[in-house]
């Protein structure tokens, strides 16, 4: 139960780093290049002047370059709120949501939320939502951009812009291009002195971050998964000692050790013998009864009496007293002993009315 516990938490964990890197890995971009010393997205804050776009741009192995804003806020509703990354993109460059399931990419004053996130706020297309100080109205809704703690809302790049008063800058530059996309970022910092790593880098040390500020909480989380399995292990045992407390009874009356009891000779024999009818009837039934040679009643079968071979006699009601080995049966036959004893127990040790 433990070991289930800790690996539902462990997936839970594993997909919550997906999605904090979903939009880094679903961006088509095979470098990122951000201000110098600044190797991920998350709760970091970047400023790389718009003027280095031009300089990556004359790389001869560069394709394609867009720059975007990426700033922290929240999406805010009467009803709630939800924190949230906004990415800032230019008009028909790849810096937007990788795809539409409704709407269309913002227009000024408009912007893509992530589709889960919407349900969450209980929006809609077209209903208005505050961010970044100001309402702007859903023209679309993207997927696979909403975490355990965040979202992704996409903006126009001019807007983002001037709903902070940035001028000259961006956050991040994505770039695409031809070849090794680690050789790419190593003359990308060569040429502009800022930092470039690949998407897969860039995508693993965003995560490594992530993963290093929720470790105490992932181990918070681990200890309790085993303290709860260890309680249901507990509870387990305790229910199913509670149901076996007479024939543990019968066992010590006839003798038993605590090991014996410990290492369950006898134990499951008594537990299925009883339940089944196994070996002579249910351990709970009467012997059957045949006269005797004068006239009296006596019993016949496992439990005939106190003075059946390797049986017991009883010292009074409710107390019996094994005699003979344990393991010995009628007539030298092999019997499971705690049915024998059980039966002859309640037969000749229980109060006559």
């Amino acid at each position: 139960m433990a070991l289930l516990l800790v690996l539902l938490l462990g997936a839970i964990v594993d997909g919550a780093m997906r999605q904090v890197t979903r939009y880094i890995d679903t961006s088509p971009a095979d470098v990122f290049v951000a201000q110098r010393g600044v190797a991920n997205m998350h709760m970091a804050s970047s400023a790389v002047p718009l003027a280095d776009v031009g300089q990556i741009r004359a790389l001869p192995e560069v394709t394609w370059v867009d720059p975007i804003l990426y700033l922290p806020d929240a999406l805010a509703t009467p009803t709630g709120r939800q924190i949230a990354y906004a990415v800032g993109y230019v008009p028909g460059g790849r810096g937007g949501p990788a795809s539409l399931v409704q709407g269309r990419p913002p227009g000024a004053g408009q912007v893509v939320i992530d589709q889960r996130a919407a349900g969450n706020l209980g929006l809609k297309l077209g209903d208005p939502v505050r961010l970044l100080g100001r309402d702007w109205r859903i023209s679309g809704l993207t997927t696979g951009l909403t975490n355990l703690a965040s979202t992704v809302a996409f903006v126009r790049f001019s807007d983002l812009a001037g709903a902070r008063g940035l001028t000259g800058i961006a956050s991040y530059v994505l770039v695409g291009g031809q070849g090794d996309p680690a050789l790419l970022a190593r003359r990308i910092e060569a040429a502009t002195g800022l930092s470039a790593l690949g998407k897969a880098e860039f995508s693993a040390q965003e995560r490594a971050l992530v993963r290093d500020m929720s470790a105490q909480l992932l181990q918070i989380m681990n200890l309790a998964g085993y303290l709860i399995g260890l309680a249901v292990i507990g509870l387990t045992l305790y229910a199913a000692t509670l149901s076996r407390l007479r024939e543990v009874g019968v066992m010590k009356a006839l003798g038993a050790r605590p090991w014996q009891l410990g290492a369950g000779r006898g134990f499951p024999g008594a537990m299925d013998g009883g339940r089944s009818g196994r070996g002579g009837g249910s351990a709970r039934a009467r012997p059957r009864r045949r006269p005797g040679p004068h006239g009296r009643e006596r019993a016949s079968g496992p439990g005939a009496g106190p003075g059946r071979p390797g049986g017991g006699r009883c010292d009074g009601p409710g107390r019996a007293r094994r005699r003979g080995p344990a393991h010995q049966g009628v007539a030298g036959r092999p019997r499971n002993s705690v049915q024998e004893v059980t039966i002859w127990a309640d037969t000749h040790c229980a109060p006559r009315g």
